[in-house]
């Protein structure tokens, strides 16, 4: 997402200005709208390259114990001191500052949390409006600090799962390396004292070798300048959705992305609902939260269809990148007065269906990186030793 510098009037006429992260200037502006402004300025924020993230887990546990606080009916500023106070993160402890001093100016909670959209999701600050405006602040924020925990669990379970495949080709890429740059020179030698011809794997592998060894930095700057260059056209609007097409269409792997989206889509909408947050407003919110642009893209025709008169489950049903699982629990939730209850078991659903896929793909996926490594390995020591087998024959 990129960052808006925004400029705008509220509804009792006072001048509010701050900063707004959104997918485009289109998106920053609807939400801006979504807060009742009018004579909305807007202007592209230069991000800091040095911008060091709060982690989820102190952002979840600020929820926690402010929702904790404020049901001790403390008023909202000391609440907002004592956590200040509590934090042992600097640049959050400035955060919560900067938040407070806001409040003591008059500012709602959700209008000073907002000014740091880097540190404050668009989500966190709709369930934290949506907590003022009904009265149920601890409640609300309670529930968003369970969404935020179990998000979390979720994402260390992935990074979790994909810890030992990366380990074990970082371990192998090294082996690699170490083979050609230091090992295959010294028969290089030894073979070109003998004079003979050199079986093509051989070869091969001594090309590869001193490939590497002669031109490492020519080769370190056309990988950076590749990932530099794949990170430029990713940011293109029509380069990145042909990614996320690719992304949910790959066998295998593209269901697993698929129902992942689809159970953050769920999950998400399911706790701004219950926060008070109005369905299209929710969803609103959750679409630039998937990661997904075909998603998105669907989620955006569907609020469209829904203003126009339509059901969820009608206009969900329309769009055919959503399974037919998902289109039926959310048209029976909205049929039966419990959509948030049902989409939180679809989310349930598809998580638990994720992680059950994804720990049987790497229960399989480990022994076939070892393999592969072995495979590599073994092709290097026998080009090495070819000759030398060759060799031997003859003198046989």
């Amino acid at each position: 997402m990129d960052e808006f510098n925004y400029t705008a009037v509220t509804a009792a006429g006072k001048e509010e200005c701050g900063v707004l992260s959104a997918t485009n200037a289109d998106h920053a502006i609807a939400a801006l709208k979504m807060r009742q402004l009018k004579n909305i300025r807007i202007g592209r924020r230069l991000a800091s390259s040095f911008h060091l993230s709060i982690p989820k887990r102190d952002i979840s546990s600020f929820a926690r114990q402010l929702s904790i606080l404020v049901s001790s009916r403390l008023p909202l500023d000391a609440c907002m001191d004592a956590l200040q106070n509590q934090t042992a993160h600097s640049r959050f402890k400035v955060i919560l500052a900067s938040v407070a001093n806001d409040i003591k100016r008059g500012l709602a909670l959700h209008s000073a949390l907002s000014q740091h959209p880097r540190t404050f999701s668009a989500l966190f600050c709709a369930m934290v409006r949506a907590g003022e405006s009904s009265g149920n602040l601890p409640e609300i924020l309670s529930k968003l600090a369970d969404y935020l925990e179990k998000s979390e669990a979720i994402r260390r379970k992935i990074i979790g799962a994909m810890l030992y495949p990366a380990v074990v080709s970082c371990v192998a890429l090294c082996v690699l390396i170490t083979l050609l740059v230091f090992v295959v020179p010294t028969f290089q030698s030894m073979y070109l004292e003998m004079g003979k011809d050199l079986p093509f794997l051989t070869t091969v592998i001594i090309t590869l070798s001193a490939l590497i060894k002669d031109h490492w930095g020519a080769l370190g700057i056309c990988a950076g300048l590749a990932v530099v260059l794949s990170s430029l056209i990713i940011r293109q609007d029509a380069a990145r959705r042909f990614w996320d097409s690719i992304k949910i269409k790959v066998p295998v792997l593209g269901a697993l992305s698929l129902k992942s989206t689809i159970a953050r889509l769920d999950r998400t909408t399911a706790t701004l609902l219950a926060g008070g947050v109005p369905l299209v407003d929710a969803l609103r919110i959750t679409q630039h939260a998937l990661g997904n642009r075909i998603i998105e893209k669907a989620v955006g025709r569907i609020v469209a269809a829904i203003e126009s008169g339509k059901s969820f489950g009608g206009a969900l049903a329309v769009e055919s990148v959503f399974p037919s699982l998902s289109v039926q629990m959310a048209a029976i939730g909205e049929k039966t007065g419990s959509l948030k209850d049902m989409l939180q078991k679809a989310a349930e659903y598809y998580e638990n269906d994720v992680e059950t896929a994804s720990t049987s793909l790497l229960t399989i996926l480990e022994p076939l990186l070892i393999v592969v490594m072995g495979v590599f390995v073994s092709l290097v020591l026998v080009g090495l030793y070819l000759p030398l087998f060759e060799i031997m024959t003859h003198v046989e």
